[in-house]
Formats: structure tokens, sequence, C-alpha cells
């Protein structure tokens, strides 16, 4: 007999489960959300709206909630009015004590095991979502970290950039400055060359002038003052010889300094050529470095972004596991207030608490 009547209460403990509306529903992913999709019971509200004094309205209740496709009662005002009006018709019956057919506790406590249930696998899934916001939260940190490290090395580059500019415009400035007066002091020699070259040219022409005055004047003087002339002649001569010699050499001095010059110059040229190119090598480099540190100042704004959305979203999972827990605690409670009733005897039930004592 005690057998048997376990076997109906289990029986009714599962007709109860049907009348408060168990059914699957996706979530999760994986192995873990096929667990949970079996599992998953779906509170309709049916129950909570109907209360437990009549099983057909929470059956018509469920059957209405199933065709419209609505989820549970909060979506679907239609079933929420018409549960009202078969709850207010059973209980004007009620007064007039017309027989109805009350789930009772069984009904009252099934439903609290379901939601029970379902707060759970809530809570369940809670935490696991905790556990992998968590993870993003510590993937995001270090994100955030390297892109810090990458905006600090590239701000790093960009400054060591810079004084290399910097140093290279003074070193082009110093050695063009240089280069410069090296060359105006060659052109300076120069033109102080082409001037003692003048002069000396401008010498010998009044001197080979005065000589032919004097030949001139010998040919047709006193034959007297003949040895004379004679003389000048010949020391007029050898002046002419030595300044030629001088403006000899003078023009050889000369053509060497304007080579050095013409050297310098294509080397000034040169010089400043390959200080400019490389100027401008270094800004553009300094450029692509700014850019650079432009975009990694970006993703370091980007994955900060990402690092406070990764700590919202984990403070919502632990605000919203805890409500989770919370609510499965208070489930407990009112499963606890809430028994299933026993279908035994109390006789039986006496002696089977006996035997369970005396093993």
């Amino acid at each position: 007999r005690l057998t048997i009547l376990v076997l109906l209460a289990a029986a009714c403990s599962v007709a109860l489960a049907g009348a408060v509306g168990v059914a699957s529903k996706p979530s999760g992913d994986g192995a873990f959300g096929s667990l949970l999709a079996r599992k998953r019971p779906i509170i309709t509200g049916c129950l909570a709206e109907c209360g437990a004094g009549e099983q057909s309205c929470v059956t018509d209740c469920q059957v209405c909630v199933e065709k419209n496709v609505c989820g549970d009662l909060a979506n679907c005002t239609i079933c929420r009015d018409e549960a009202r009006e078969t709850k207010k018709l059973f209980e004007a019956q009620g007064n007039n004590s017309v027989l109805g057919d009350s789930g009772g506790a069984p009904l009252v406590h099934e439903g609290f095991r379901q939601q029970m249930m379902r707060a759970q696998l809530q809570s369940l899934e809670g935490h696991r979502r905790l556990r992998s916001s968590r993870k993003s939260v510590l993937e995001a940190q270090r994100l955030a970290e390297w892109a810090v490290e990458e905006h600090k090395e590239e701000l790093d580059k960009l400054r060591a950039t810079r004084e290399e500019v910097d140093k290279n415009d003074k070193n082009k400035d110093r050695w063009l400055s240089r280069a410069r007066s090296k060359l105006n002091g060659t052109r300076e020699e120069v033109t102080a060359l082409e001037k003692q070259l003048r002069q000396k040219k401008q010498k010998l022409n009044h001197i080979e002038r005065r000589l032919e005055r004097r030949r001139v004047a010998a040919i047709g003087g006193d034959i007297s003052q003949a040895s004379k002339m004679a003389r000048e002649i010949v020391a007029t001569t050898r002046v002419i010889r030595r300044i030629s010699w001088q403006i000899r050499k003078l023009e050889r001095e000369l053509e060497k300094r304007e080579d050095v010059q013409r050297k310098e110059e294509t080397d000034v040229k040169w010089f400043k050529k390959g200080l400019v190119d490389r100027g401008v090598r270094m800004a553009r480099d300094m450029h692509e470095q700014v850019k650079n540190l432009r975009a990694m100042k970006a993703n370091e704004k980007v994955y900060r972004q990402q690092l406070r959305s990764a700590k919202q979203d984990y403070r919502n999972a632990v605000n919203l596991t805890r409500n989770f827990t919370h609510e499965v605690r208070h489930l407990e409670t009112e499963l606890e207030e809430n028994p299933m009733p026993s279908f035994v005897p109390s006789e039986l039930q006496a002696v089977d608490d006996e035997q369970q004592q005396q093993r």
C-alpha cells in the first residue's frame, strides 16, 4: 500500500508540473546551453494570475499563451484579460457553492519549485556570465596597458626624432656657416690676387710705354747721352722682366685659387643639398611617427572605452548574479513554508518513521 501511494504522489507531481507550464527554452551555447535548454522551465505567470483555486483557469491560460506565442502574460494582454475574467467567474461560482477543481497546496508547491528551478538555472548562467565578464575585463585591461605602452614608446620615438631634427638643423647651420666662411675667404683671396694682377699689368704697361719713349729718344738724341740712355733702357728692361715674372706667378696663383673656389662652391652646393635631403627625410619620418602616435592614441582611447564597458558589464553581472542568488534563497524559504502534502496515511507514516529511526 505504501508503494502504491508513493507512485500516486509522483504521478500527481508530474500532472501539476504540466499545469504550471514546464517547457524547454534555448539558452547558452554548446553543451552547456543544450543542458540548460532541456532543464529550463518557462514560467508564464498563469499560476500567479489564476491562483491555485482552479486548475482549468491555469490550463486555459497556458493554452492561450502557447497559441499566441507570447512567452508570458506580461507580453500578452489578451490572455491576461481572459485569465482574469475566468478567475472572476470561478470566484463568483465559488460563492454559490459550485464544485471546482482546485490544485491546492501541491499546485502552489509545484509552482514555487518550478520558479526556484528557473532561478537556480539563471543563477548558474549568472555565475557563468560573471566568469566570462571577469575574463573580458582582464583581456581589456591587458589591451589597455599594451596601448598605453605603445603610445609611450611612440611618444619617446617622436621626441627622439624631434631632437635629432633640431640637432640636424643646428649642425646644418653651423656647417654651412663654416663652409661659406671658407668660401668667402677664398673669394677674398681671389679678389686680392686679381687686384694685384691688375695693378702689376698697369705698372708693366706704364713701364713699357716709358721704355718705348726712351728708345725713341735714344735714336734721335745726343750721342753724349747714349750711354746713359742705354743703361736706363737695360735697367727698365730688367724691371719689365721682373714684373712679367711676377705677373705670371700671380696668374698661376690666381688660377689655383679659382680652382679651389670652384671646388668649394661645388662642395657647398652638394653639402647643402645633402643636408636639405636629410632634413626632408627626417621630417617625413617625423610626420609618419606623428600619424602613428595619433593612431596609438586613438587605439588607447578605444581600449580604455572597452575596458570601461567590460567593467560595467562585470558590475551588471555581479548585481544580476546577486539578485538571482537572493531570489533562490527567497524561493527556498517559500518552498519550506509550502511543503508538498503527504498522501501516506498517518498510521503508515508513523510506522515508516519508526522503521527509519530503528535503522
